[in-house]
């Protein structure tokens, strides 16, 4: 089934779901699922992806989908579930004592972008290399832990794949990509592992198709100063990766999936267009 195209309507209804890639972080509105809305003249787009959003809280929103009811579902997944973070001891630690900007689960990963400014840009540069300082040292000598381990992982992903597939939904799942080791110190095996059980669920499911970010982005190369999000030029390539598993066909002749027509969002408006043509 992987290599047959999934076929939506012509200007289709797109919801999009998911962590910081979908979401777009650092691009704006230059991210895959808005290329690809984009390039698709989409009818309207449903965005309700974010930074940090697991699988599980994609699944939970299904009902809002519902009443959007899209013709083809897009999910960004395993990143946010699969990066090593310090212990709980140390992040509470952390929260307690250290600075507003080292606080969260995510307060020690480094920045997508920095100031334009020098002496702005030196201070962010500065507080980056202590903050991954501490993230290497305290890994290496407490472990680390992922926000969602495998087995569950699995069960949350198999759960929202059953969602879609018994709504008769079409979904593309953008995987994970392997990022920089220092950034993102011991990752690299869990998101093999998470890579590993993504394109084993997803190849079972006749309405489901996979898009590897592996080998498609260059994570040196193609991403942010974080070495973790892509690019405008790499959210261009993950859009063209996940057109070339569409097959669009005029909207009478498909049989409507299920779900209820409701809410809609705003289609791409003839600016994002134009900055779809210059990012190319």
């Amino acid at each position: 089934m992987a290599d047959t195209p999934l076929t939506i309507p012509a200007n289709p209804r797109i919801a999009v779901l998911g962590d910081s890639l979908a979401a777009g972080l650092g691009v704006r509105e230059n991210s895959y699922p808005r290329f690809l809305a984009r390039d698709l003249q989409a009818e309207a787009i449903l965005m309700k992806a974010k930074a940090s959003r697991r699988v599980d809280e994609c699944t939970a929103l299904v009902p809002r989908l519902e009443k959007f009811a899209p013709d083809l579902v897009l999910i960004s997944t395993g990143q946010t579930e699969s990066l090593l973070h310090p212990r709980k001891a140390v992040e509470q630690i952390i929260d307690a004592h250290g600075p507003d900007n080292w606080k969260g689960v995510v307060g020690l990963d480094a920045r997508p972008f920095y100031s334009a400014d020098p002496r702005k840009r030196a201070r962010e540069v500065g507080t980056t290399v202590a903050k991954i300082a501490v993230k290497n040292l305290t890994i290496r000598l407490g472990g680390g832990r992922p926000r969602m381990p495998h087995e569950q992982y699995r069960r949350e992903l198999d759960t929202f794949l059953d969602a879609m597939e018994l709504r008769g939904w079409p979904v593309i799942v953008a995987g994970v990509g392997f990022v920089n080791p220092v950034l993102y110190p011991r990752s690299r095996r869990n998101l093999e592992v998470v890579e590993s059980l993504q394109q084993e669920l997803i190849a079972a499911r006749p309405n489901a198709r996979y898009v590897r970010l592996n080998g498609l982005v260059d994570f040196a190369r193609e991403t942010l100063a974080d070495r973790c999000h892509p690019s405008v030029y790499g959210h261009r390539k993950i859009a063209d990766a996940h057109h070339r598993l569409l097959e669009v066909v005029p909207r009478a002749s498909l049989v409507p999936a299920q779900g209820v027509v409701g809410e809609t969002a705003a289609a791409p408006s003839s600016s994002d267009r134009s900055a779809s043509s210059s990012a190319r």
